[in-house]
């Protein structure tokens, strides 16, 4: 195959004022949730297709429903990716869903490694907690949209509460990023009812199902009031013998420790005992001396848009 020489030459403003900014518009509203649902638009066509399957369908492999899905919402992106997003919106470990909206029946992934097993060997169906956010009674007033004639995904769902700050959302476009981090759906609605009574309510603070640590907003950095601690759990079993458990959104690896390490990990604690040789015992005179070698903290913020 040669390449195509008569071919007319496009100028490089041409091309970053016409195809270029399509593309980046575009990358931007698949990688950033839309806040009135909280969904990108994988997720939303995910939501739609596992629906038009019927509510008490029964589970289905994950790789079957990635057809299913890609089929009846006019997906035009690789099934790998929407069979990524499915998988996503089924963990359920500390980390990941506040309210996972499918069942993991399977190997979906856990806080230590998030992969799940391969799509042909894992099922879902849709979670009782979709119909708990996203009421049956608004589906008459969604506003449809269609490819081809044929009706897909509509433009947004309309959850009862912001599923953006139930379940967060990461993502990256051109230009733009976002990072939101989860709330407890309790918290949420009782500051909405404080709203609209015209109320004061506190600020909230981050919050993760299963998380056995502790989540605070760090009041004495006067620079970043938005940042928040995630403080894992420490105890001293004695002067050779600590037990960690990590803090959410990251894991440590003790690979500078030559020591005994055991490992309790569970869907929703990442944690290590680590046991040093008696001569040397761990000099330990409170947690804070652990907090300043970072065994422990993690700090983030409330939420993080860039552009």
């Amino acid at each position: 195959m040669t390449a195509n020489k008569t071919a007319a030459p496009v100028r490089i403003s041409e091309f970053m004022d016409r195809d270029f900014k399509l593309f980046s518009l575009y990358d931007n509203l698949r990688s950033i949730p839309y806040l009135t649902d909280g969904f990108k638009p994988s997720q939303r066509k995910a939501v739609c297709g596992m629906l038009m399957r019927g509510e008490n369908a029964p589970e289905i492999k994950v790789s079957q429903l990635t057809g299913t899905v890609s089929a009846s919402t006019s997906y035009h992106h690789g099934e790998g990716s929407l069979s990524q997003t499915i998988i996503g919106m089924a963990q359920d470990y500390a980390g990941s869903n506040n309210m996972n909206y499918f069942v993991p029946n399977g190997q979906f992934g856990n806080r230590l490694c998030a992969e799940a097993a391969a799509d042909r060997y894992i099922f879902t169906q849709l979670s009782p907690n979709f119909r708990k956010i996203f009421k049956k009674e608004d589906d008459f007033i969604l506003e449809p949209q269609y490819d081809d004639g044929d009706e897909i995904e509509p433009v947004t769902y309309l959850p009862v509460l912001p599923n953006v700050l139930i379940n967060g959302s990461r993502g990256m476009g051109t230009g733009y990023a976002c990072h939101i981090l989860n709330y407890n759906p309790e918290d949420l609605r009782l500051a909405i009812i404080a709203e609209l009574q015209s109320k004061k309510w506190e600020p909230l603070v981050p919050w993760y199902r299963g998380f056995q640590g502790k989540v605070y907003r760090n009041v004495t950095n006067e620079i970043n009031p938005n940042q928040v601690v995630f403080e894992g759990v420490l105890e001293v079993v004695n002067s050779t013998t600590i037990k960690i458990s990590c803090p959410i959104l990251i894991v440590i690896e003790f690979n500078s420790f030559h020591d005994s390490i055991s490992h309790q990990h569970s869907i929703f604690t990442v944690a290590f005992t680590i046991t040093k040789d008696p001569l040397l015992e761990i000099q330990i005179t409170s947690h804070t001396d652990l907090h300043s070698k970072e065994f422990i903290q993690v700090t983030s913020h409330t939420s993080i848009f860039i552009d």
